[in-house]
């Protein structure tokens, strides 16, 4: 009785084509949720940073932000939570003369409206560099007071944790 002909699966080109497909996936963020992500932790956080006067939660920016990003990520299968940054984000205006001015002529660096940022700067860069999860993404958005915070914290940030 004759064998049949079984041609040999080289096991070695099929190893190396999954080790390829898996580099290739895994670099543009396409693995599976169970592989990458550590146990609690998400795939994105969306950080607003309101702007001067801004009230935490409930400031009508960061609820439309909040909105139109909610509408796009419906079709997407990303687990993500929303923060409105932790910070003072100290009024300027009329009601508040002297932080206004303290503000122009400090450049926004020095008395109320200063420390104000500084605070804003220091617990964006806390939020971002100390997570526990090393594979969430971050994604910011702020206006205003929340626009400068964002901006002086840039330098200080892990990169590869922004979503640019």
């Amino acid at each position: 009785m004759r064998k049949k002909y079984q041609p040999k699966i080289k096991r070695y080109g099929t190893f190396r084509l999954r080790f390829a497909l898996l580099a290739l996936v895994s670099s543009v963020g396409l693995l599976p949720r169970f592989m990458v992500r550590a146990e609690g932790c998400l795939d994105v956080r969306i950080v607003f940073v309101r702007g001067s006067g801004g009230e935490r939660w409930v400031d009508k920016n960061y609820l439309e932000f909040k909105a139109t990003i909610e509408e796009k990520l419906k079709t997407i299968d990303l687990s993500y939570e929303f923060i409105d940054l932790d910070y003072p984000a100290v009024g300027v205006g009329i009601n508040n003369l002297g932080v206004m001015l303290g503000a122009f002529f400090g450049a926004g660096e020095a008395y109320e409206f200063g420390k104000s940022v500084k605070t804003g700067i220091n617990n964006l860069v806390k939020l971002v560099n100390n997570s526990a999860c090393p594979n969430t993404k971050y994604v910011l958005g702020g206006y205003s007071q929340g626009a400068m915070v964002i901006s002086k914290a840039l330098p200080s940030l892990n990169e590869s944790k922004i979503i640019m």
